[in-house]
C-alpha cells in the first residue's frame, strides 16, 4: 500500500474499516483456497450413481435424477478428473453435459476418453455426453489450488453477496443483479442480469435500487471485487465469457470467438418431442417462450439459436479450449499446427498480400478459395487467404464423414460434419493469425467467403467465430442462405430445387443424425433466417443468382429478407444485405453486385467507407409471402 493510499484511508475512517475487513478476507482466504467444480448431468431412471474423482480420489457421490441438474463439490486435490457411472444397470444410464472446473467449461462430448460410452460394445466409442455402461468420461486434469493473495481476492470477490431486495434500474429499466457475473451483462437463472459494477456506473438517477439484504460483512466482498485479479492468463472459454459479460455495446463485435459461452442454454427436446412450425420461426422467441426485449438479450438469444443449430443439423464444434495451436510465417504461407487430445495436425493457407495500404492488412478468408473478384479487393488494400477446407473435413459424397485433419483429432466419430469441422479449422487459422503477426495481417479485421458449398461453409464459419466482422456466402443454396422449409415448398409447387431430403442423401455437411429431418424440417424449431442471424450484429452479404433454380432462388431470398428482420429489430440493418442478380454461370462473380462487395468490404474491414450497404434487391421479380413465412414481428430491441 502506498504512503498516498494510508493517507486517504486515514481521512476517511469507514474506508479505513473497509480496508481492514478486505486484509482480514485476504488473509482467511489464503489459507482456505480450494477447486471449485460443477457437473452439470441427469439419469435416465434416477437411480444412477455418480462419482466426482480427482487425483484418484473420489470427492463426492451423487445419486441422479431424470431431471437435468448441477453437481458441485470442492476440493483441494489436484490430478485427473473423472466422472464416473458406478452402479450400472438395466434402464440405466447417465447424460453428462459439460463440468465447470473453477469457472471454466469442459464439454463431455469433447473429452476423447469415456470407458461408459457404447458403440458396438461398452467402452469402444469416445466424445459422447452418454455413458451407457459402468465407467467414466475423463476431464482432463486440475492443478492444485491457489494460495496467494490474489486468488483469494478472486475467490472472495466471486462470492459476493447479491441482495434479493435490490434490482438495477438501466436507463429507466429494472433488471436483476447478478449473483457471479463481475462486470457488463450476464445471463444467470434463465434471465439477463446486470453485475454491480455496471450498473454502477450509470449516471443519477439511475442503478442500483431497494434495499440490500446482505449480511454487514458483505461489504468486505464488494471491496475485494474492485480489486485487480490475477496476473495469470484465463483459458479461452473463459476469456470467451468474461468478455461477452464485460461488453458494453451489444451492437459492437464481440472480439471472441464465443461471446455466448457464459450463457445458460436449457436441455433440447429429442426429436420425438420436436413440435411441427409451418412458418420460418419467431428469432426473437427464447426457449422459454419469452420474446426478447432488448438487445443485451441478443447474445445469449444468439447462444440458444447456435446451439440448436449444432444439436440438430451441423454437429458440435469443439471448444477452443481443447486445442494449443502454434504457428509460423514463411512467405506467402502460414504453417498452422494443432495439438488435441494427444494427437497433432498441421495446415498450410496461401496469403495474397495486396501491393496498396499498409501492413498489418485486413483480409478475406476463402473457404478453399475465393470467388469473388480478388483482384478489386487486393486493390482496396485487402489480403485474400486460401483456408484448405477439404484438407480437413473431405466432402467427396456420402463415403466421407469422418476423414480428414479434424477428425484425426477429434476422431471419426465425432458429431461435427464437414461445415462445423470447416468453422473450427477457420478459427483456428485465426488463432494462428493472431500469434503470427509476421504474416501482416490484422486479425481484428477479418471477412470470410465461398461459393456453392464452400459458400455453405463460408456462412457457417461466419456464424460460429464472432472475430469474423464481415460473412460473404456466395450462391450457397440449400444448407447455407436457403431456408429448409421454403425450399420444400418450392419444390411442392413443382419446382427443381435442392430439399433437406435430397443433400443428406448427397455429402457430409451436416451431423449424420440430420437425416430424421429428411420429411420434416418442419418440425425443426429454427431454420436457415436464424442460422444467417447468428453472424448479428456483425456484418452479413448474401449473394445469389437469380437463375439457380436448383440453389432455390425464392427460398434464399425469402430467408435472407426474413434474415434482416434479426438486423432491423437491433437497429443496424444496413449491417446486412441481398443481392441476387442472374445472367451469368454459377460462381461467375457478375461485375454489377461490385459495387455492393466494395461498400461492405469498405465499411466494415477497411473501415472507412460510407457507401450504402442498405441492399435488398433481386433481378427475379421475386415477392417475399410475409403472412405464410414472417408471421411474427420485428421488434424494436432497446
Amino acid at each position: 500500500m502506498s504512503i498516498q493510499q494510508v493517507v486517504v484511508l486515514f481521512k476517511h475512517p469507514l474506508a479505513l474499516f473497509i480496508s481492514f475487513l478486505f486484509t482480514l478476507s485476504v488473509g482467511i482466504g489464503a489459507s482456505a483456497q480450494s477447486n471449485s467444480i460443477e457437473i452439470r448431468m441427469q439419469g435416465t431412471a434416477g437411480s444412477e450413481s455418480v462419482s466426482l474423482q480427482v487425483g484418484g480420489t473420489t470427492v463426492n457421490t451423487w445419486t441422479l435424477t431424470t431431471s437435468t441438474a448441477s453437481y458441485t463439490a470442492t476440493t483441494s486435490l489436484s490430478g485427473e478428473i473423472r466422472v464416473a457411472f458406478t452402479n450400472d444397470a438395466s434402464g440405466r444410464d447417465v447424460r453428462v453435459d459439460y463440468i465447470r472446473v473453477n469457472g471454466a467449461t469442459r464439454q463431455a462430448e469433447d473429452q476423447q476418453t469415456n470407458t461408459g460410452s457404447y458403440n458396438g460394445g461398452c467402452g469402444l466409442g469416445s466424445y459422447s455426453e452418454w455413458m451407457y455402461c459402468g465407467g467414466y468420461i475423463s476431464f482432463g486434469n486440475v492443478g492444485a489450488p491457489a494460495s496467494s493473495s490474489a486468488a483469494s481476492v478472486s475467490s472472495t470477490a466471486s462470492s459476493a453477496c447479491v441482495s434479493t431486495g435490490q434490482q438495477c434500474n438501466w436507463y429507466g429499466t429494472n433488471y436483476s443483479l447478478c449473483a457471479t457475473t463481475q462486470s457488463g451483462w450476464g445471463w444467470e437463472n434463465q434471465q439477463s442480469c446486470i453485475s454491480r459494477t455496471t450498473c454502477t456506473s450509470q449516471p443519477s438517477p439511475y442503478g442500483i435500487t431497494g434495499n440490500s439484504t446482505c449480511p454487514s460483512s458483505s461489504s468486505s466482498s464488494s471491496v475485494a471485487s474492485s480489486q485487480p485479479s490475477s496476473s495469470s492468463v484465463a483459458p479461452s472459454s473463459v476469456a470467451s465469457s468474461s468478455s461477452s459479460s464485460s461488453q458494453s455495446d451489444p451492437l459492437e463485435p464481440a472480439g471472441v470467438e464465443n461471446s455466448g459461452a457464459g450463457c445458460y442454454v436449457p436441455d433440447l427436446p429429442a426429436y420425438a418431442n420436436l413440435t411441427t412450425t409451418t412458418a420460418l420461426p419467431d428469432p426473437f422467441r427464447s426457449l422459454d417462450g419469452s420474446r426478447i426485449t432488448s438487445r443485451y438479450d441478443w447474445t445469449c438469444r444468439r447462444a440458444e439459436v447456435s446451439k440448436q443449430a449444432q444439436f440438430y443439423e451441423l454437429g458440435e464444434k469443439p471448444d477452443s479450449s481443447t486445442a494449443n495451436v502454434t504457428a509460423s510465417a514463411s512467405g506467402s504461407n502460414i504453417a498452422v499446427n494443432v495439438q488435441a487430445n494427444g494427437q497433432s495436425i498441421s495446415f498450410n493457407a496461401s496469403i495474397q498480400l495486396p501491393t496498396t495500404g499498409s501492413a498489418p492488412y485486413p483480409a478475406v478468408i476463402g473457404i478453399g478459395g475465393s470467388n469473388l473478384n480478388n483482384a478489386a479487393l487486393l486493390s482496396r488494400g485487402v489480403a485474400v487467404i486460401t483456408f484448405p477446407n477439404n484438407e480437413i473435413a473431405e466432402q467427396t459424397n456420402g463415403s466421407s464423414r469422418g476423414r480428414g485433419k479434424f477428425y484425426t483429432l477429434y476422431g471419426s466419430n465425432h458429431s461435427a460434419g464437414a461445415m462445423t469441422a470447416w468453422a473450427w479449422g477457420v478459427s483456428r487459422l485465426i488463432d494462428a493469425l493472431e500469434k503470427t503477426p509476421g504474416a501482416n495481417i490484422d486479425p481484428e479485421r477479418l471477412g470470410v467467403t465461398g461459393c456453392s458449398r464452400n459458400g455453405k461453409g463460408a456462412l457457417i464459419a461466419g456464424a460460429l467465430d464472432e472475430r469474423i466482422l464481415l460473412t460473404i456466402p456466395q450462391e450457397s443454396g440449400s444448407g447455407g442462405s436457403a431456408a429448409w422449409r421454403v425450399s420444400d415448398a418450392q419444390r411442392s409447387a413443382g419446382q427443381n430445387v435442392q430439399t433437406l431430403s435430397q443433400i443428406v442423401t448427397e455429402n457430409v455437411w451436416f451431423r449424420s443424425s440430420f437425416s430424421q429431418f429428411s420429411s420434416t424440417a418442419t418440425r425443426l424449431p429454427f431454420d436457415h433466417h436464424q442460422v444467417m442471424g447468428l453472424v448479428a450484429p456483425r456484418a452479413l452479404l448474401v449473394i445469389e443468382n437469380t437463375d439457380m433454380e436448383w440453389l432455390g432462388n425464392v427460398s434464399t431470398y425469402t430467408a435472407s429478407v426474413a434474415a434482416r428482420e434479426i438486423w432491423t429489430g437491433l437497429g443496424i440493418a444496413d449491417r446486412m444485405g441481398v443481392s441476387q442478380v442472374g445472367g451469368h454461370q454459377h460462381c461467375s462473380f457478375p461485375s454489377s453486385q461490385q459495387p455492393e462487395v466494395n461498400a461492405f468490404v469498405d465499411k466494415f474491414l477497411i473501415g472507412t467507407g460510407n457507401g450504402n450497404t442498405n441492399v435488398v434487391r433481386t433481378d427475379g421479380n421475386f415477392s417475399v409471402d410475409r403472412a405464410r413465412w414472417i408471421n411474427w414481428t420485428t421488434p424494436t430491441l432497446q
